[in-house]
């Protein structure tokens, strides 16, 4: 008897032999891909293929019982219905309204303009009943629909001036307007904070400051210095601490413009904007926008005109500071300076663990090297695989700007 014909042939107690080589001609088969029967009578799908469709938090939901769903071959160019992408999620009359404000400070929601947005959609939404949130908006190019916000109110009459008692104003007409349940503010300096301050003191209006997690119908408020913890109901006001909530993640929201009575109060203070300052001056700790080099820069020159075509603050590598190419202030890492700007772009770094110590706060990385298997590619937002001499001088012709060795 042949080995194929002893696999076929029942086993001693009456059961039926598996054939593997079946099985797997099964699966490589084009039957396996939309489906087939194995030999125990179960339905046999491939995993590899598209299928299901986008729920509404915007995650593709599977349907394992093969009811109902398209399937598409692999390689093929159709898709499945579901794979569209998601349309906004649109509340025509919501149960209530949460009004968050949020600084926008250049014109775009930072990651705390994000978090308070997350909290203001907790407190929206209650376990019966769907409420939207409302943004106002100072900085006037944000598009905060994507970040979780039902409505936006332009407030961008202020323009270029800078008053707290305008903003205030601002405030309070949409609260006027709008009956709010909870107004969510960013804990953060002279900016939220203080605007949160300002609007509880002029209605009498109880605050939650230093928020450290919203929970639906428990705050988690902290005071003396970090030292005590209070767990209360939701205030009106609350002024959220960064990461003290969760951004919006999924389906994008309507964003719809709503339109209030704009409050009259003049400006009292005209911003002429920032002053120059050299970027070579600031410490590393306090940059917003870092260029930093590392072993894969040989181009001293083209890299120092990058640094100041892009005004960005020069930072390096600790083997670049051992090597004397930079001075030892501008080192990054965990025996450097933990930083945190908003951009950090590395040029020729291949990111040692000490590095990317120094780095774990920054927003957004952009990572430029021969490489792209290297530790700081994998932690990059953006990852760029190329000579760095090349992409400098590139780079350079792109802003207008020249090296003094070109």
């Amino acid at each position: 008897m042949s080995s194929r014909n002893r696999r076929r042939a029942p086993h001693a107690s009456g059961n039926k032999r598996r054939d593997p080589r079946t099985e797997r001609s099964m699966v490589r088969s084009p039957s396996a891909v939309t489906g087939s029967t194995g030999p125990t009578g179960r339905r046999r799908f491939n995993p590899r293929v598209l299928r299901g469709q986008l729920a509404d938090n915007g995650r593709r939901r599977l349907d394992r019982s093969g009811r109902g769903q398209t399937m598409v071959a692999m390689g093929s160019a159709a898709t499945t219905a579901g794979a569209a992408e998601p349309q906004p999620i649109i509340v025509d009359d919501p149960a209530r309204f949460v009004l968050a404000v949020p600084d926008c400070a250049d014109g775009r929601p930072s990651s705390h303009d994000r978090d308070i947005l997350g909290a203001a959609r907790t407190l929206a939404d209650t376990v019966d009943a769907t409420g939207a949130v409302v943004a106002l908006d100072f900085g006037g190019r944000a598009s905060l629909g994507i970040h979780g916000a039902d409505r936006v109110i332009d407030a961008t009459t202020l323009g270029a001036d800078y008053s707290p008692e305008a903003r205030v104003d601002w405030v309070i007409a949409a609260i006027d307007a709008l009956h709010p349940a909870h107004v969510v503010f960013p804990d953060a300096g002279i900016n939220g904070g203080d605007l949160a301050r300002r609007v509880a003191a002029k209605r009498a209006y109880k605050l939650a400051t230093h928020c450290q997690r919203v929970k639906g119908d428990v705050v988690i408020s902290r005071g003396d210095g970090a030292k005590s913890e209070t767990h209360l109901e939701p205030p009106p006001l609350l002024a959220i601490d960064a990461e003290g909530a969760d951004p919006v993640a999924g389906a994008p929201r309507e964003g719809r413009a709503v339109e209030i009575d704009a409050p009259a109060t003049p400006s009292a203070v005209r911003d002429l904007g920032p002053v120059a300052v050299d970027p070579a001056s600031i410490p590393l700790a306090e940059t917003d926008f870092i260029l930093a080099a590392g072993n894969g820069v040989t181009d001293w020159e083209t890299f120092h005109a990058v640094a100041s075509a892009l005004g960005a603050s020069e930072g390096a590598s600790r083997v670049v500071c051992d090597a004397g190419d930079m001075p030892r202030d501008r080192q990054v890492g965990a025996s450097g300076t933990l930083v945190c700007p908003r951009c950090y772009v590395a040029i020729g770094i291949s990111g040692a663990p000490q590095h990317l110590q120094g780095i774990t706060e920054v927003e957004n990385v952009v990572a430029v090297d021969m490489q792209g298997n290297t530790p700081m590619q994998k932690r990059a937002d953006l990852s760029v695989v190329g000579d760095a001499k090349a992409i400098m001088q590139a780079l350079l012709n792109r802003l207008g700007a020249t090296s003094d060795a070109a």
